[in-house]
């Protein structure tokens, strides 16, 4: 066997050449592979790296269930249901080599898709690299059935949940409702959006090139957490009632709108709110926008004579009047000093005492005795009773009504002040300064959210909340017994009950002019336009419940006492007879 030195000198040349030019090109290969590693792992890895994850891995979500919405009864007045809705997503696997636009047209016919969604889908579907893109949300099962049917590629069926309202119309103000993303838009549905809500579930997936998913899936599952449940005060059965009796009030009155609140006097919790005309929270869209707002405390009117009580009982705790001191009331017309402004009562009368002032809801009276308290004393006793200060509810939009200090009252303040001019409140500080005067003087913040539970566990209980002592419990004794004569021989007959002692005040204020009054050379007050409205508190005895109703702007009649105060009483005695509680012995002996 011969040896390779053996071999010709040319043939021992020719391979060592092309041994070096084979290591010569290995180590190139090796180079450009260390220089290409060098600059994926360093110079570009964040780049790369990003580019890489958004390209094989997504991160799919799926919303919670909104908690529950109850009422006091434990009712349902919200709640979610799970609802099918349908998806495209053209990188799912069998979707190379097929017309995505045909896909989604056959869809579009099938769900009857109106135009305008049918250009959101197309312009979804043809954006590069789209993922997703919602065809049509909150289907039915005859929809979905049709859709299925059709077995296309490409189309997906996501789970999602469904706000309704099972009791309609009631209490559609009080409650708000959420958009088709299940964010609370108003009412109780926006204020308890971030307790309702719930956090989202999540998992991050691995797909192919095609969009395949990969069978080893990344990250770990993060389930989705429920809302909590929030228990309010309201009683459907009583809001029903309210809703029911203000529709037929200002209906029947020819007014164009209306409010009414129910307190419990006790507590303070609201058991009804409502506004007429209202809307359904199933359907927020097919009412105006304006009937979405909450009159009890997004609107505001100039109260009348049933901010007399409250006058009436800062003078009394105040001592500047006892219920025995009497004034001359003039015979019905009375000028003041201060101004040569003319006072007139409805009716004509002399010397009064200040319980039949109240009584007979004198307006110069009332202005006599705020005469002798004085600007800065009336100033601040209405203060006390919360005039001109949000009540702390829990609803987005609450106004703090109008009280000017009293640097910027003019000279007929002290007359217009003491009858419910020249100040402004909002229904629910009108109940809530009334449940001082009935029980015994203590001012209470209202109370609409009970219990906050989670999965049927009490999570937080909001506790009744006294605000201050505002008057003395004599002072609440005496300005409920002039309520109650009220009732039973002065203004407020009406809201007379077979049942139950009532206590109210009529109040009929005149509307600023409009536009069109002002240009007919109206000033001030419109001679023709009125707030008629009559707040009243029950059973006298041993108060349960505050009821104000408030008609706008009446026909037939526009005073309170004869607009607002019958529904005052049915509500009355609807809302204490559904409690069971007893007669009044009053009302037992005849």
């Amino acid at each position: 066997m011969s040896n390779i030195c053996d071999l010709p000198y040319e043939f021992n040349i020719r391979v060592y050449r092309r041994g070096i030019c084979f290591l010569c090109l290995i180590i190139v290969l090796l180079a450009g592979l260390i220089w290409r590693l060098y600059q994926i792992q360093l110079v570009h890895y964040e780049e790369l790296s990003g580019s890489a994850q958004g390209y094989i891995k997504s991160n799919i979500t799926w919303s919670p269930r909104r908690g529950r919405i109850i009422d006091a009864k434990g009712r349902d007045l919200a709640l979610s249901v799970k609802t099918p809705s349908c998806a495209f997503d053209p990188k799912i696997a069998d979707m190379r080599g097929v017309d995505r636009m045909e896909i989604v047209s056959k869809v579009a016919k099938t769900l009857q898709l109106t135009p305008a969604e049918m250009d959101k889908v197309y312009s979804g579907v043809m954006k590069k690299d789209i993922r997703f893109v919602w065809v049509k949300r909150r289907l039915n099962q005859e929809e979905i059935d049709k859709v299925k049917a059709l077995k296309l590629p490409g189309l997906i069926f996501p789970v999602e949940y469904t706000r309704c309202y099972p009791q309609g119309v009631t209490g559609s103000q009080v409650l708000g409702f959420s958009n088709i993303d299940g964010k609370g838009m108003e009412g109780i549905e926006k204020t308890c959006d971030s307790i309702l809500r719930g956090l989202a579930g999540s998992r991050g997936v691995q797909r192919d090139a095609v969009g395949r998913k990969l069978a080893d899936e990344s990250s770990a599952l993060v389930s989705a957490e429920p809302g909590l449940d929030v228990e309010l005060t309201i009683d459907s059965y009583i809001q029903d009632l309210t809703e029911r009796e203000l529709e037929k009030a200002v209906v029947e009155n020819g007014g164009t709108s209306g409010a009414a609140v129910v307190m419990d006097s006790a507590t303070g919790d609201i058991l009804a709110m409502a506004g007429y005309p209202s809307f359904n929270s199933n359907s927020p869209a097919d009412f105006p926008a304006k009937n979405r707002l909450n009159p009890i405390v997004a609107s505001v009117f100039e109260p009348g004579s049933i901010f007399k009580s409250i006058v009436m009982s800062t003078a009394l705790e105040q001592k500047f009047v006892t219920p025995a001191t009497e004034f001359n009331c003039e015979g019905g017309a009375w000028r003041m000093p201060e101004n040569g402004r003319v006072l007139h009562d409805t009716h004509s009368y002399g010397v009064l005492p200040v319980s039949t002032i109240l009584t007979k809801s004198s307006n110069i009276g009332m202005a006599k005795i705020a005469a002798i308290m004085g600007k800065e004393n009336l100033y601040k006793g209405l203060k006390e009773f919360g005039i001109g200060e949000k009540t702390g509810v829990p609803i987005a939009g609450e106004l703090k009504g109008t009280l000017r200090h009293p640097s910027k009252w003019t000279s007929y303040s002290m007359g217009s002040i003491p009858m419910g001019q020249e100040v402004t409140i909002t229904p629910l500080q009108a109940v809530t300064a009334y449940s001082a005067i009935a029980n015994g003087g203590i001012l209470l913040k209202p109370r609409l959210i009970k219990n906050i539970y989670s999965d049927g566990k009490l999570e937080k209980c909001v506790p009744v909340t006294p605000v201050r002592k505002v008057i003395s419990s004599k002072v609440s004794e005496d300005i409920l017994k002039m309520l109650e004569d009220t009732v039973e021989i002065g203004t407020g007959k009406r809201a007379r009950s077979k049942m139950y002692t009532v206590g109210g005040k009529t109040g009929t204020a005149q509307l600023a002019c409009n536009a069109v009054e002002i240009a007919a050379g109206h000033k001030g007050y419109s001679p023709t336009r009125y707030v008629g409205s009559f707040i009243a508190v029950a059973p006298i005895e041993k108060p349960r419940v505050i009821v104000l109703v408030s008609v706008r702007e009446p026909k037939k009649s526009h005073y309170g006492g004869t607009v607002s105060a019958p529904a005052v009483k049915n509500i009355i005695d609807g809302t204490l007879n559904y409690y069971k509680v007893p007669m009044s012995p009053k009302k037992k002996k005849g």
